[in-house]
């Protein structure tokens, strides 16, 4: 299934240099997810109905309500994939789970990959479709995250808000979000007992990077979060990043947090042990870190929500 390729690809890393192989991998898993969407709504009962997000660009995204969901409350998600594989539909059961846990609609976006469409396409779809909800229910209170990859174009989206003086979200999170593409950084900042377990992660997160950022430097902010200034990221809503303890990303998730502690911006951290990247996707096999992880999500939104509306009054 997607979900059991994902984990493989998460775990060990993507079989780099072929950029056919990368393209036939994306394309056959992308047909099967589609196949089994409708499975998934038997499973949970949530509508799933695909939306137009930019109709000059054909951007797409899936919008998907669980039958608790709250009317003014609406999540935009982007799904991880290493920036270059992947779609909604790939995490369709996991979107089900976070709008029912959150009790919220999730609009999940089928951003631009590379390397057909690498770096700034996949933040400016980012940044169209938080255009699109912000008009679609403008009433509404939202929040920004995602996973792995897409958890890199959350928070590249929230900074962008802030470079923009643009309205913010209510709150933003990260399931293993890849927030370090810069290969020298990364060395640097792994622990070095753990370099040769990470080796080949990180060797196939190289060619993703560099897939992904077309020539950009590795060292902007909107392609690496962690490396942002602190006064960019002192105006960021409050922040939950959640990671495995014991993969690669766990670096990212510290680095990010850090550094909006240093900016004085409310996070919260929080390891797994023995699980693996976005683990969340996997709640047979990881069944009490997954639920451990979507109720503190709930208990994270529910929370910076209340004190949203509370404002309001």
């Amino acid at each position: 299934t997607a979900e059991l390729l994902q984990i493989q690809l998460a775990s060990h890393g993507m079989v780099s240099g072929s950029l056919v192989g990368l393209k036939f991998t994306n394309a056959c898993v992308n047909l099967c997810s589609r196949v089994v969407v409708p499975l998934w709504q038997l499973k949970d009962g949530a509508t799933c109905q695909e939306v137009d997000l930019n109709s000059s660009t054909g951007l797409k995204g899936l919008e998907v309500v669980a039958p608790n969901a709250v009317q003014d409350r609406v999540l935009l998600y982007f799904h991880g994939g290493a920036h270059c594989l992947f779609s909604p539909h790939t995490h369709r059961e996991l979107l089900g789970r976070i709008s029912a846990a959150a009790r919220a609609r999730v609009v999940a976006v089928n951003y631009s990959k590379a390397p057909d469409r690498p770096f700034p396409a996949g933040l400016n779809d980012a940044l169209a479709s938080w255009h699109w909800v912000a008009q679609k229910y403008p009433n509404a209170l939202v929040a920004v995250g995602g996973d792995s990859s897409g958890g890199n174009l959350a928070f590249a989206l929230l900074l962008r808000l802030v470079e923009l003086d643009l309205p913010r979200p209510v709150a933003g999170f990260g399931l293993s979000p890849w927030l370090l593409l810069h290969s020298a950084v990364v060395e640097e900042r792994t622990p070095e007992a753990l370099k040769p377990k990470f080796a080949r992660f990180h060797r196939n997160a190289s060619w993703a990077a560099d897939l992904y950022r077309g020539g950009h430097p590795s060292d902007d902010p909107f392609v690496s979060p962690a490396l942002a200034s602190v006064e960019l990221v002192a105006k960021l809503p409050p922040v939950l990043i959640h990671a495995s303890a014991d993969e690669p990303l766990a670096v990212d998730a510290k680095e990010m947090a850090s550094l909006c502690e240093q900016a004085g911006v409310a996070v919260e951290l929080k390891l797994f042990d023995g699980v693996p990247h976005v683990f969340q996707g996997f709640p047979l096999l990881f069944p009490k870190s997954t639920r451990d992880s979507l109720h503190l999500l709930t208990l994270f939104l529910e929370r910076h929500w209340n004190d949203q509306q509370l404002l309001q009054v």
